[in-house]
């Protein structure tokens, strides 16, 4: 029973500390691609803290929300959009994907298949089939922007007319409209997770930028695939070493004995008898002396 607590003790750790390192990469993945599109460390901060609001407000993953504010951000520079109004922009467009009825794995993907399509200019092929099979409330919301029927957006996605900058401002003017529609839902069991899971990625990470756990950590696992890379010089060094002495070794045994260890008659086997029997007539050859000595004293 000891031995049964000890091992599930250490695949808890062992759960634990793999949970750890995920979530670290991964907000230090956001961190990244926030730093793309802000200007300063401050900024940076104050963005991650938004998104994270924003996130948590939309019961939206904090990686998605933070993906497409990214390529929101990065791809709208020409409409001279402010940093709130690319959040506001990043909330509404969240809030219209949970009105569309998807699941927190649904939204996921039709969240980077959105984000994609903004970040190539236009929303088409691929992208745009995403955003009319799952996202039917934000299919709504761009074609009232261009003023046509949801059926015609296909044809429209076909001639490169759905741009990323009229579905930003399609969002624009039905923020209002989408905010009255979405403080009417209630939140499924997976969207409460997705907020849970956001709250835990942001402790991790404000955890390691308080303290410097994950650069501590990478650096202990740098220090030790340098040192994997010297045992491997060393055991090189060795061999190569073991491989000079045993061709010296040779050299010397066919001097003296007229045998080559290339001889394939004189096989390996045959050459440690060889040399336990050498080591066996030098020892009796010393102890004998040393007899020969104590006889004469």
């Amino acid at each position: 029973l000891g031995l049964l607590k000890t091992a599930l003790a250490a695949v808890g750790v062992a759960t634990a500390i793999k949970q750890y390192v995920e979530l670290s990469n991964t907000y230090q993945t956001l961190q990244n691609r926030i730093r793309l599109v802000t200007s300063s460390q401050q900024e940076q901060i104050a963005v991650t803290r938004e998104l994270l609001d924003v996130s948590n407000q939309t019961f939206t993953s904090l990686r998605d929300t933070t993906e497409l504010y990214a390529r929101l951000a990065f791809n709208t520079r020409n409409l001279g959009l402010t940093q709130k109004e690319v959040l506001d922009v990043t909330r509404s467009l969240n809030q219209a994907v949970i009105l569309s009825g998807a699941g927190a794995r649904e939204a996921s993907n039709a969240i980077i298949q959105l984000s994609q399509g903004l970040a190539s200019g236009t929303l088409r092929g691929d992208e745009l089939r995403s955003v009319l099979e799952q996202l039917p409330f934000v299919a709504d919301v761009i074609a009232e922007s261009l003023e046509v029927d949801r059926s015609a957006l296909r044809r429209l996605g076909a001639e490169g007319e759905i741009t990323s900058e009229k579905i930003v401002r399609g969002l624009q003017a039905a923020a209002p409209r989408i905010q009255a529609e979405f403080e009417k839902i209630t939140p499924t069991i997976g969207q409460a997770f997705s907020v849970l899971q956001n709250q835990l990625l942001a402790a991790v990470g404000e955890f390691n930028q308080a303290t410097g756990a994950s650069d501590f950590f990478a650096q202990s696992i740098l220090s030790i695939a340098d040192g994997i890379t010297d045992v491997a010089d060393i055991t090189i060094a060795f061999f190569d070493e073991f491989s000079s002495l045993a061709e010296t070794a040779g050299d010397l045994i066919y001097e003296a004995f007229g045998v080559s260890l290339d001889d394939a008659s004189f096989s390996f086997r045959d050459f440690l008898r060889f040399v336990g029997s050498f080591i066996d007539t030098i020892t009796g050859f010393f102890v004998g002396l040393g007899q020969l000595i104590v006889q004469r004293v």
